[in-house]
């Protein structure tokens, strides 16, 4: 059984990864550099990233 899977690389933008979380209902993705998985983010890592980009940029 083989199926694709949705990732993200390192650089991939908040904005992008925003777009893929609100489009699938995804709680995390993960993410891939050269076919290997690194990690994951997930919503609350991304809404946080949000947040701290804001409080600074004020």
């Amino acid at each position: 059984m083989t199926f694709d899977l949705q990732t993200v690389n390192g650089q991939t933008s908040i904005l992008d990864a925003a777009e893929i979380f609100l489009a699938d209902h995804r709680r995390r993705l993960p993410v891939v550099d050269e076919g290997k998985l690194v990690g994951q983010i997930s919503r609350r890592d991304l809404l946080r990233a949000m947040d701290d980009f804001n409080r600074n940029a004020s």
